[in-house]
């Protein structure tokens, strides 16, 4: 099976984050709890996935006006 060329880069974004998500709960670790720290993940990731959907329902609905979204 041959993978897309794109599978390799994507395969190294994935690495570099968990990298970054490991060092960071190597610092916060000692000073939260694993509740704690499953609390602010996902309050980043919600926040994240929000703001993408935003400006993907403002694309879907306005194509690339300038108009603010909700107006007509």
């Amino acid at each position: 099976m041959q993978l897309h060329e794109r599978e390799k880069m994507v395969r190294q974004a994935e690495i570099d984050l968990s990298e970054k998500m490991l060092d960071w709960m190597r610092e916060w670790s000692s000073k939260l709890t694993e509740g704690e720290e499953l609390k602010v993940v996902q309050k980043e990731l919600n926040r994240f996935v929000a703001s993408t959907a935003k400006y993907m329902i403002r694309r879907e609905r306005h194509g690339d006006e300038d108009k603010p979204g909700g107006l007509a």
